[in-house]
């Protein structure tokens, strides 16, 4: 049975950024990410700290892909920002915790889907009453058209 302590370690976080954090519009993967980074910067009471992106995808077992996309799209927003290339390699980063300064959501990267042409449809029903007409005895055709 798991027993956890605050002892053991905790992450200070203050309410009103839980507030935003909640009313603010992420996905999975990308709250999975803020948390991680809340983890990795609060967690050890610092502002930022040096995290790669293989890091972030093993701490909150995800696809590297996807990890990227969703990261980029945090920076994007301003929810997390990143404040240089540490020793390794690796972004400093860290939360934004200016709520003011986020953006709410970017726009949408879908395509409305186009409306098909209404008189195609029609072209096509009657081209087929040609080629029916032209195959088929014209008194049987009459019966059906």
């Amino acid at each position: 049975m798991a027993s956890p302590q605050l002892k053991n370690g905790h992450t200070r976080i203050a309410n009103e950024i839980f507030d935003h954090i909640m009313k603010t519009n992420l996905n999975g993967t990308q709250f999975r990410l803020v948390l991680a980074i809340w983890r990795y910067t609060y967690g050890f009471q610092r502002k930022t700290n040096e995290m790669s992106t293989s890091f972030l995808t093993k701490a909150i077992n995800a696809n590297r892909t996807q990890v990227n996309r969703e990261l980029a799209t945090l920076i994007d927003r301003n929810i997390i920002k990143i404040t240089g290339i540490g020793s390794k390699g690796a972004r400093i980063m860290g939360f934004n915790k200016d709520y003011k300064e986020w953006d709410e959501q970017l726009p949408s990267k879908e395509v409305e889907p186009e409306i098909p042409d209404q008189t195609k449809p029609v072209k096509k029903i009657n081209m087929m009453k040609k080629i029916l007409i032209t195959k088929w005895p014209s008194t049987f055709m009459k019966k059906f058209l």
